[in-house]
């Protein structure tokens, strides 16, 4: 037996015939194993198929492993709904159990100001990354997770996302042919006030040449604004140098798309040579986290920044990343925007008071529905459940109780119809505030809940404009 994979599964040195036959089995065009090459059938895992999929690009059946035939769909077009369901698999079975999905840690252990942002998003573009491998079916495969090969975006790539439509948003302002900023003391303070957000944002690069967001900005602001910079900068490090506060975490997907772009030749008018790109599709959804852990006392000075309205910069360039500048590769292409949809706010604002009427209230059931209930995880009990999971019907209780079958633990008809009325108005507000704090180790924390980002963007403002003890 050969040690390397490819080798010992060689779909060049089949003879032809068995080289359409293992396309087609590895890619589930073909569900018995291939005639000629029965060794194919060791291979069962869906992906390491994929894997062998690649050899063929030294065949003449390249373009075929890639999306078939002009008449009838194939290769690894064919073969996307068997990925997805892999994906979904590798999720469910490995993703979830190991709690390798990011969570809210407990925010009481750093600095009062500490916040965590967590909301669900939906693309409504497809999302292009291009991932790490060297050797693949198509030339631009979706970036994987390397252990459970899930398509994710890495916390490197949302840092650099993120940090990439600040800058945007400040070269913008500054560049404004409207408004002669170039030439107005106020406006040249605030653009360093600003670069200075930003590398307390994301840090600063160690080797910085002539490429990177420094060097960038550095040409942008001109070299007195550069001076004054790297003054402030003094007062942040003694070193020069600064890791960043803004924490990414990896964000994971379970389906996937194949784009095609097709350059036209100028002369003829027609595309011959269509270049394909891996995506996840339009209508995915991903869950997106952000940590952001002030460190008010830095170095032997204070660059002068208010850390109440680090918050408001944040909430403004995640919703510019996300609905305007995208996030991704072929962004300037429209690729790469997505809308939030539910999201919370955690924090640790130690010495504020947010007023009640700010907080989402939700009603706690009566202590007579306890027994219908498992309060600590905010759902129904098995037995008065429906096989759906929701709450049993009236007309069944009434049902099982005349039967003398009463769900055990459960009291009378009239008592469960108060129950479903209740659950009917209030339960799904409860139920979904009492997951949100067991999804959070910080439970003693309050979490604001967002619906978009004007929501993010008011809850920012409320911070920015409430009295706070330590945090200047």
């Amino acid at each position: 037996m050969k040690h390397e994979f490819h080798a010992q599964y060689s779909l060049f040195l089949q003879p032809d015939f068995a080289q359409w036959e293992g396309v087609d089995f590895l890619t589930d065009a073909l569900e018995q194993i291939p005639k000629h090459w029965r060794e194919l059938g060791e291979v069962a895992d869906t992906f390491a198929r994929i894997e062998l999929l690649a050899q063929a690009i030294s065949t003449p059946y390249k373009d075929y492993a890639r999306v078939g035939t002009r008449n009838e769909k194939g290769g690894l077009l064919l073969t996307l709904n068997h990925l997805n369901t892999f994906f979904k698999r590798q999720y469910d079975y490995y993703l979830e159990p190991l709690k390798l999905n990011p969570t809210i840690p407990d925010l009481t252990i750093f600095p009062s100001g500490s916040c965590a942002i967590n909301f669900k998003f939906k693309l409504q573009e497809p999302f292009l990354s291009k991932d790490d491998t060297d050797f693949y079916i198509i030339d631009n495969p979706i970036r994987k997770e390397w252990v459970f090969k899930v398509p994710y975006i890495a916390p490197s790539q949302w840092k650099g996302a993120l940090r990439a439509a600040m800058v945007q948003q400040l070269v913008e302002w500054w560049s404004d042919p409207d408004d002669d900023k170039q030439h107005a003391d106020e406006c040249s303070e605030k653009f360093v006030d600003w670069r200075i957000q930003l590398t307390r944002f994301f840090g600063n690069e160690k080797e910085a040449g002539s490429e990177g967001a420094d060097a960038y900005l550095d040409k942008v602001g001109g070299y007195d604004l550069v001076e004054k910079y790297r003054e402030q900068l003094k007062l942040l490090t003694k070193t020069g140098y600064f890791a960043g506060q803004l924490h990414f975490y990896p964000t994971y997907f379970t389906e996937i798309g194949l784009e095609m772009i097709n350059p036209h030749d100028r002369e003829t008018g027609a595309g011959s040579q269509p270049i394909y790109f891996e995506s996840v599709p339009t209508g995915a959804e991903g869950v997106f986290m952000l940590l952001y852990v002030p460190v008010n006392c830095i170095g032997d000075g204070d660059a002068g920044i208010d850390e109440r309205s680090a918050l408001c910069g944040v909430a403004e360039g995640l919703r510019l990343m996300f609905t305007e500048y995208g996030f991704g590769a072929k962004t300037s292409s429209g690729y790469g925007v997505a809308d939030v949809k539910d999201g919370s706010l955690v924090l640790n604002g130690e010495g504020i008071g947010f007023s009640e009427q700010d907080e989402t209230v939700v009603e706690p059931p009566d202590e007579a529905f306890s027994k219908y209930l498992n309060l600590e995880e905010g759902t129904v009990q098995e037995q008065f459940c429906e096989d759906d999971g929701k709450p049993m019907r009236g007309k069944k209780y009434n049902k099982l109780a005349y039967a003398g079958e009463t769900p055990e633990g459960g009291g009378s008809q009239n008592e469960f119809k108060h129950f479903l009325n209740w659950y009917k108005n209030l339960g799904e507000a409860w139920s979904k505030s009492v997951q949100s704090k067991m999804n959070s180790s910080s439970t003693e924390l309050p979490s604001y809940e967002f619906k978009n980002f004007n929501d993010l963007m008011n809850l920012a403002n409320l911070f920015k404009t409430t009295e706070m003890e330590g945090v200047n």
